[in-house]
């Protein structure tokens, strides 16, 4: 420390100012972290040690430092921290999309001048590249996309690439496979789009439809879209679409931005137009409120807007909001935005100079940057166009992909958790069905498991006899198992509802893999049948251990108590165990769980365990509830600890009005969450479940 009384004060004033300056002057440049003040302060105690005891100087001096470091000592980031960066193509790069595959694994594709690249980011310090392609041309701008199992790719290079087709199915094991190569109705184009629920592809920018928009569907085989049409539209040359459940938002360059319905794709109609002053680039909805935010490339300095669409039917446009937060500011202030991005209520915006900045958009009227990131540190003042070009904010990690013109792939971590559609059990804007798809990750394995060669050929974490696909020795046993629940069983009909079904609110993929339950496999359907109610998950349990789980299956509960498999079987088959008898457990989202009382021997087969004819057949007291004459699961315990009580009341009351949603605490299982579901759990509180199969 330093020694006299004079220096002591210098020392202390310093550590005082930084406080002062970086706290009540707030500048969006700088990064307020622990680790940037101890370096500073270290600093000015450096300072001291070489001023030569000149005490008198030292306020002063350590004044006019501290000001310089605040206008020019820029950080990097905030709130956001690089995890790895990838840097090995030989030319300038351009924009960058994400993939996540039926296992879970997590890819970039990224475009260059001259290739595409993919690499895997399942591992984000360690990217690895998977493949590359070159498709012909030496072009500054590319697009690419992704759909299923498949990624589609254009540019504006002069060599006719037109749309280029990859399948990703085997991408976990290297394997990228260009499938088609379509130039027969453009060679060029400067962006795509897809709108995954509705399975169309929308092509702009074309050499041979530059005034309109060209169109493909999805739907049938996507590895050879199929032509849909080609439209002349009122805006003429679109830079740039963003497309919602048929409601195309068209960036139209200097004349702004438009709105078409697209329901019947071979007759658009025109909705609304409004020009927003410069060079209208790019959109993207915030799926709240009718609002838009759009991006304005040229001339560069122009800030982001946000558009209230409301009244888009009577062509009613109104631009409520334009904004910028230089990272230079207050000297520069002429950074240009490139695209914008929404997830839940944050913006996350490739930013060119300034890099990626995440805005929280929970008041669009007042946004605030909360995180940025930037690609391109070493500008003093902003001249344009380098820097970041794309970004990616959907993987299933949180990572965010960012592309950077000549420093290539970024991979990103903010310091906090961006939301997702993907788990919401609803068939959202952005996926091709419930929970997967679209930006969520791949709906179904498209490879096929070979049984017998000891590899994991489907990757669903399962191999050979562990697969559904085989049937092994020691793993043949069907067991035909019926049960009620309390909450969907209807005493008039003797069968249980399914109107989770009906409102199409159940996810494809087994809803089991998180908290409590941890559960990994890879149980789906690609539609469900009628009389399916929900998703149960049955184990396998250790009759000299029980609280020893020797092997677990999702299956799909039926309106008459019947539990099958997803793959159709009309039976639960596990594979092979190390027992020759188990006790079987039944376990639903929003009911206490149960254990066969009487052992189930593996040497026969089929067998048949009737939970619903009597008490006796659930081990432990009173496990089960009469319901008319049948025996039921009961209902109410909402969080899947094994007791009805007061912690299950909370979860309910937090969130007790919702419709068409796929949640534990819907007791009665009609898709809204209401006070009848509130009845069903006052009924039943203080019940106790088996303890040795409670969950933690």
């Amino acid at each position: 420390m330093p020694s006299t009384v004079n220096d002591r004060f210098c020392f202390w004033s310093n550590i005082c100012l930084y406080f002062v300056v970086y706290r009540m002057y707030p500048f969006p440049s700088i990064d307020c972290s622990p680790t940037i003040y101890a370096f500073r302060i270290f600093f000015s105690y450096l300072q001291i040690l070489f001023m030569n005891k000149q005490s008198q100087l030292c306020f002063p001096l350590l004044l006019i430092f501290n000001l310089l470091f605040v206008t020019l000592g820029l950080g990097q980031s905030k709130n956001m921290t690089l995890q790895s960066n990838w840097n090995q193509a030989d030319y300038d790069y351009n924009d960058v999309w994400g993939y996540a595959d039926f296992s879970g694994s997590e890819y970039a594709i990224i475009g260059s001048k001259t290739k595409i690249h993919f690499i895997e980011v399942s591992n984000p310090t360690n990217p690895t590249l998977i493949a590359e392609f070159a498709l012909g041309s030496n072009t500054t701008w590319r697009d690419i996309k992704t759909f299923g199992h498949y990624a589609y790719a254009v540019s504006e290079g002069f060599s006719n690439e037109g749309l280029v087709v990859f399948d990703l199915c085997d991408i976990a094991n290297r394997n990228v496979t260009k499938i088609a190569h379509i130039n027969n109705v453009f060679g060029k184009a400067h962006n795509i789009f897809i709108d995954a629920k509705n399975k169309r592809l929308y092509a702009v920018g074309t050499n041979t439809q530059s005034n309109g928009v060209i169109v493909y569907d999805l739907s049938i085989d996507p590895a050879n879209p199929t032509l849909l049409t080609k439209q002349t539209l009122a805006g003429g040359y679109i830079h740039d679409i963003f497309v919602q459940d048929n409601l195309a938002f068209c960036s139209h360059g200097y004349n702004g931005l438009y709105i078409y319905d697209f329901s019947n794709p071979t007759t658009p109609i025109l909705k609304a137009s409004i020009e927003t002053g410069g060079y209208n680039h790019s959109s993207w909805g915030l799926n709240k409120d009718n609002l838009l935010i759009f991006a304005q490339e040229v001339p560069t300095g122009l800030p982001l807007g946000i558009m209230d669409y409301t009244g888009y039917l009577n062509n009613d446009l109104e631009v409520v909001k334009s904004f910028k937060k230089p990272l230079l500011g207050p000297n520069h202030q002429n950074n240009t935005p490139h695209n914008p991005f929404m997830v839940g209520d944050y913006a996350v915006v490739s930013y060119y100079e300034d890099g990626v900045v995440i805005f929280d958009m929970t008041n669009p009227l007042q946004p605030d940057t909360i995180a940025y990131y930037d690609t391109y540190p070493d500008n003093e003042s902003y001249t344009g166009y380098k820097g970041c070009w794309g970004v990616y904010p959907y993987l299933p990690s949180g990572n965010i992909l960012a592309s950077d013109v000549s420093s290539g792939l970024f991979i990103l971590k903010p310091s906090f958790d961006l939301p997702t559609t993907c788990e919401n059990g609803r068939l959202d804007w952005n996926e091709t069905s419930v929970d997967c798809g679209g930006t969520c990750q791949s709906c179904t394995p498209c490879l096929q498991e070979i049984c017998g060669n000891g590899l994991d050929d489907d990757r669903d974490g399962n191999i050979d006899c562990l697969d559904e696909a085989c049937t092994c020795e020691g793993s043949e046993t069907l067991i035909n198992i019926k049960v009620f629940l309390e909450g969907f069983y209807e005493e008039a009909s003797g069968q249980m509802i399914s109107d989770l079904n009906g409102r199409a609110v159940m996810p494809v993929f087994q809803p089991f893999k998180t908290a409590p339950f941890y559960y990994d496999g890879r149980e789906f359907v690609v539609s469900f049948q009628d009389n399916v109610v929900d998703w149960v998950l049955v184990e396998a349990r250790n009759p000299d251990n029980l609280e020893e789980v020797l092997a677990k299956k999702a299956g799909l509960l039926l309106t008459d108590g019947r539990i099958v498999q997803a793959d159709g079987l009309a039976a639960i088959q596990f594979g092979e165990i190390s027992a020759s008898a188990i006790h079987l457990v039944v376990r639903h989202k929003s009911h206490l769980a149960i254990m066969s009382s009487s052992l189930i021997d593996l040497s026969h087969s089929p067998i048949a365990y009737d939970f619903t004819t009597g008490v006796e057949h659930a081990m432990g007291i009173e496990q089960l509830k009469l319901k008319g004459n049948k025996y039921c699961q009961i209902a109410g315990d909402f969080d899947q600890n094994g007791i009805v009580n007061s912690l299950d009341f909370n979860i309910w009351k937090q969130n007790s009005a919702l419709v068409n949603r796929y949640l534990s605490w819907d007791a009665d299982g009609n898709g809204v969450i209401n006070n009848l579901d509130f009845n069903v759990w006052k009924l039943n509180r203080s019940k106790i479940g088996e303890p040795t199969i409670r969950l933690d």
